[in-house]
């Protein structure tokens, strides 16, 4: 009768573990997609024109995001400034990192004057090295 006691005393103080563990792995697995996915976006969020040519571009830590909306609002990183602003933003990064690069991301509706006008400015602000950021197409090199 005493073996019975104590057999079913140490089966209820068992604990699984699996399903804990299979938990975890899914919390670990969303907070890395989530994490990745708030990184990769370093500018505003535009409708970006679609090319054949296109393709993913990484994007490094010393790029610098302009923005350019629809509407002509235009953004460095995330914050809204206006052209002279951009200007003066871009000279105060030169001196921090001169060898940047820039990464235009313009909506595919702003007007040719308007992508012009801060492709001039990122001039003026010290760099030669522009990329345009458009969307691949399905038969572009994704």
């Amino acid at each position: 009768m005493r073996r019975n006691r104590k057999f079913k005393r140490s089966r209820i103080t068992e604990v699984n573990i699996l399903p804990l563990i299979d938990v975890l792995f899914l919390l670990l697995a969303f907070f890395i997609i989530l994490t990745t996915s708030m990184v990769m976006q370093k500018g505003f969020a535009v409708n970006l024109a679609q090319a054949e040519s296109g393709s993913r571009t990484e994007q490094d830590p010393e790029q610098l995001a302009v923005s350019l909306s629809k509407e002509g609002n235009l953004y460095f990183g995330k914050d809204q400034v206006s052209l002279i602003e951009l200007g003066e933003r871009l000279s105060e990064e030169k001196k921090r990192v001169p060898d940047a690069v820039v990464l235009l991301s313009a909506d595919k509706d702003a007007t040719h004057q308007t992508v012009t006008s801060i492709m001039d400015a990122v001039r003026k602000g010290g760099f030669f090295k522009i990329i345009m950021n458009v969307s691949p197409t399905a038969g572009g090199n994704a």
